[in-house]
């Protein structure tokens, strides 16, 4: 629904007692009153997609696993793991066995 302003103009109009125009008369001032409606804004800002929201599998080791091999498995990152695993201590090196937390992102097909 539009908004309705009302907007009050005043514009001085000299004029002498005779209704001649006169720059030493007194002014008078003569509202001349506007009225304008402000639509509301059309087009809205696109929200942006919301912000996956990572679960976290815990993850054994296995014989032959490797982090590139077990970050290629899960659709993520060799960074991102290790990131999740900050005792792990050298990640050049994982046992069978060893339990690794791997985020994951959620997706609505699931991972």
């Amino acid at each position: 629904m539009p908004r309705v302003v009302h907007i009050l103009l005043v514009f001085p109009i000299v004029a002498t007692a005779c209704g001649a125009l006169n720059s030493a008369a007194r002014p008078i001032a003569t509202p001349i009153p506007i009225t304008t409606a402000i639509a509301p804004p059309t087009s809205t800002i696109p929200l942006p997609p919301p912000t996956p929201t990572p679960r976290v599998v815990r993850y054994i080791v296995q014989e032959g696993d490797t982090l590139l091999s077990i970050a290629e498995r899960y659709g993520t990152t060799v960074q991102t793991i290790i990131a999740a695993n900050p005792n792990l201590e050298n990640p050049d090196w994982i046992q069978i066995g060893q339990e690794l937390l791997i985020p994951i992102e959620e997706t609505e097909t699931g991972p």
